[in-house]
C-alpha cells in the first residue's frame, strides 16, 4: 500500500514539477527579471539560479514521474522549496509587492503567507517522498532502463546526466544572455519601465 501511494504522490508531484518548468522555459527572459526582482541573490548568480532552476524542476519532474532517483530528486525539490519560501517570507518581511510567477506569468499572483503555506504543504510532499522513497519507485515501476529496452542502469548515471545537463545549460544561457541587462534591472527596480 505505501509503493501505491507513494508513487501516486511522486507522479502527481512530478508532473507539478513539470508544469511549473514549461513556462519559465518558453519565457526566461521574463522569469530571469521575477527572479532578480526578489533580490535575494547577487545579479551574477540570480541569472544563473533563474537559468538552471527550469531544467532542474524538469529532471525534478522527469525522475518523479519515472521513478529515477525518487529520494534524490525529493531531496533537491526539498531544497529548491525551501528556497522559495525563504525568499517570500523575506520579501514579505521587506513590504514588497512581488508576484509568484510558479506557473507562468498567465498564472502569476501576488506573493502573501497563501504563497508560503502553499510551498509548505509542497515541502511536505518533497519530505514524505525522501522518507518513503525507494529510488526506483513508480507507478508500474517504470526505469530508465526499461523506457530505453537496456539492462537497469544504475541510478547515478541518469541523475548525473540530468543535474550535470541542468546545471551547464544554466551557466551557458547565463553567459550568453544579453537579455537581462543589469543597467536596467535596476531601473526596473526604481519603479521604471524597461
Amino acid at each position: 500500500m505505501l509503493l501505491i501511494i507513494t508513487s501516486v504522490v511522486g507522479a502527481i508531484f512530478g508532473t507539478l514539477f513539470i508544469l511549473s518548468a514549461v513556462p519559465k522555459l518558453q519565457n526566461p527572459r521574463r522569469f530571469i527579471f521575477t527572479v532578480l526582482e526578489y533580490r535575494m541573490l547577487p545579479l551574477r548568480l540570480g541569472r544563473i539560479y533563474a537559468r538552471v532552476l527550469p531544467f532542474t524542476e524538469m529532471c525534478i519532474g522527469v525522475m518523479l514521474i519515472t521513478g529515477v532517483g525518487v529520494r534524490f530528486a525529493a531531496l533537491i525539490a526539498s531544497l529548491l522549496l525551501s528556497s522559495f519560501i525563504l525568499a517570500v517570507l523575506v520579501n514579505l518581511r521587506r513590504g514588497r509587492d512581488l508576484t509568484c510567477e510558479c506557473f507562468g506569468q498567465s498564472r502569476s499572483r501576488k506573493i502573501g503567507y497563501s504563497t508560503v503555506l502553499q510551498d509548505a504543504l509542497l515541502l511536505a510532499l518533497a519530505l514524505y517522498l525522501l522518507r518513503t522513497g525507494q529510488g526506483w519507485v513508480s507507478p508500474g515501476h517504470v526505469t530508465t532502463s526499461a523506457l530505453i529496452g537496456a539492462l537497469r542502469a544504475p541510478v547515478s548515471l541518469p541523475l548525473g546526466l540530468c543535474m550535470t545537463g541542468s546545471i551547464l545549460a544554466g551557466l551557458v544561457l547565463s553567459n550568453n544572455d544579453r537579455t537581462v541587462n543589469p543597467s536596467r534591472w535596476h531601473r526596473r527596480s526604481q519603479g521604471e519601465t524597461l
